[in-house]
Formats: structure tokens, C-alpha cells, sequence
């Protein structure tokens, strides 16, 4: 019973951390400086929700990119 519970509640949570872009991955800031060579970036948050893991990324001509735990690219928003 407990152990349901745990579960149910680790699933269940939400944390959004913003970091620096040192802490990024290296996968990430090899595809940004290939990708958008002229951009900087702006902010970095990890989201996390439940084991899944994320970076969303604003550069400085608002453009947003998403990646997933391992650096793989995922969407991008302008």
C-alpha cells in the first residue's frame, strides 16, 4: 500500500530549476553553437517530472528549444 503511494506521489512531481550554461550538457552546447551559431543563450531550466528529465532553452532572439535528458533535440518554438 505505502509503496503505491510513493510511486503515485513521484509521478506526480513537477520541478522546474533554472541553471547555468555551464551545467548544460555538452551534447546541448554543441548543437546550439553548430545550430545557432550568431545566438546566445538567455536562460536554461531543467524541467524534471517524475524520472523524465528535460532542458528548455531561450536564446536571445526568444527562440526556445528543447531537449530531452540525454541532449537529443526535440522541438524548437519561435
Amino acid at each position: 500500500m505505502y509503496s503505491i503511494i510513493i510511486a503515485i506521489s513521484l509521478v506526480g512531481c513537477d520541478k522546474e530549476t533554472l541553471i547555468s550554461n555551464e551545467d548544460l550538457p555538452n551534447e546541448i552546447k554543441s548543437y546550439i553553437t553548430t545550430h545557432f551559431p550568431n545566438q546566445s543563450i538567455l536562460q536554461v531550466v531543467r524541467d524534471r517530472d517524475g524520472f523524465i528529465k528535460a532542458y528548455d532553452i531561450i536564446l536571445d532572439n526568444l527562440t526556445s528549444l528543447e531537449f530531452n535528458m540525454t541532449g537529443n533535440f526535440l522541438r524548437i518554438d519561435n
